[in-house]
């Protein structure tokens, strides 16, 4: 078949085949296949017309991979100027004060690993390693210039089994008996076994450093998710917590509902700045202890949708709009608004964007708009929107 121009009921019925062989590839938590992996970056390179790269570094996790990669790059880039190679003392010390300023404290149980993984990479790779001068001082400039190097290439990576989307793409067109010109399906197949033999990887001229498959990965409905401990688990001790697919604090995944005091509150609900994140420790909460833990009292209420509401916290009143989503059972969005808002019609208008409130409001003739958080989608000709969004998630 040279060309695919409509779906059978064949086709289709490949899909969810498909997805769930994908989606258990991109979940996988036991060891990654390092042989397999290898052999898929060299198809790689050489499809690129690259050599091989001289060193596959393997690492515990995506965060190791993000400093350690860019820096050994940057090491390397060192080595060749008139300066030389740094030794191994003064690597870890520049090393040290970067991650110092970067990492949480949970994340710095990695640091050991990062320092590893930089100098396995020199060891194979660099040409010269003790070439810096006697006694030579490191410099800001040094610290400014690797800061600068791991904050602007740390995400030139792939994301190996967590990317495999395209190749659940590309497995159904091979499925169906799609006809590629020359190698094209040979470089398909290279990038293939790379992305799901492993997680990210960050491919360099000179190495190659790649991370291992997580430990733990917890799902709701296909989405990280998972109340009272971390979501993703990796070998080396790093963990992210999720709730429906949102990143948020361990304090917001783990606190019990009834230690999420007023103050608690004010701290990681009031304060935060994501509105699925307050979405989500609201949800965890439950709308009645929430409201009853900030004192709300509804002012203003339209139907079951939306409510005005006045609270006050560290002596201030305030005021919130109080949104039912009417996508996800029981989740409810509460947004600060202006104190002058005193209806909520005047809510719901003072939280769009500047572009949005600058239209006139038409219920009739007015283009529809919709609301996911924060963010508010209009069409970019319209001349005028109606009052309330047409979608709210």
């Amino acid at each position: 078949m040279k060309r695919l121009t409509k779906l059978t009921d064949e086709h289709r019925a490949l899909f969810p085949k498909i997805a769930k062989k994908w989606i258990e590839i991109g979940t996988k938590t036991d060891e990654a296949d390092w042989e397999k992996f290898e052999g898929a970056a060299r198809r790689c390179y050489g499809f690129a017309n690259l050599d091989p790269p001289r060193a596959f570094v393997h690492v515990s996790s995506p965060l190791v991979l993000s400093f350690a990669a860019p820096a050994a790059a940057w090491f390397l880039a060192v080595e060749k100027t008139e300066h030389g190679m740094f030794a191994p003392k003064d690597r870890k010390e520049i090393l040290e004060k970067i991650l110092d300023s970067a990492f949480r404290e949970e994340e710095n149980v990695v640091a050991p690993e990062v320092f590893r993984a930089v100098e396995e990479t020199l060891g194979a790779v660099a040409r010269n390693a003790a070439g810096r001068n006697a006694g030579e001082t490191l410099s800001d400039d040094a610290y400014r210039s690797l800061c600068s190097t791991i904050s602007s290439f740390w995400s030139r990576y792939l994301g190996g089994q967590f990317w495999v989307f395209w190749q659940a793409y590309c497995d159904f067109f091979r499925t169906v008996g799609l006809e590629l010109d020359g190698d094209i399906w040979d470089r398909e197949a290279a990038y293939r076994d790379a992305q799901s033999s492993a997680c990210w990887w960050w491919p360099h001229r000179e190495f190659c450093m790649v991370c291992n498959r997580p430990k733990e990965i917890h799902l709701a409905n296909n989405r990280l998710h998972r109340e009272g401990g971390p979501a993703l688990a990796w070998r080396d001790g790093w963990k992210t917590w999720f709730l429906r697919g949102a990143r948020v604090s361990r304090t917001q995944a783990e606190t019990p509902p009834e230690e999420m005091t007023r103050e608690w509150l004010e701290k990681h609900y009031l304060d935060e700045p994501n509105a699925q994140v307050r979405a989500e420790v609201a949800f965890r909460m439950g709308k009645g202890l929430l409201v009853s833990r900030l004192g709300m009292k509804t002012l203003k209420r339209e139907g079951d949708m939306y409510e005005l509401v006045e609270f006050e916290t560290r002596g201030k009143k305030r005021r919130a709009l109080k949104m039912k989503n009417p996508s996800v059972p029981g989740l409810v969005h509460i947004e600060e608004v202006p104190p002058d808002c005193a209806t909520v019609e005047a809510a719901i208008h003072a939280r769009k964007p500047a572009a949005l409130r600058a239209l006139p409001i038409d219920d009739e003739a007015g283009a529809d708009w919709t609301q996911q958080g924060d963010v508010c989608i209009w069409p970019q000709n319209a001349k005028s929107v109606k009052s309330r969004p047409s979608e709210l998630t």
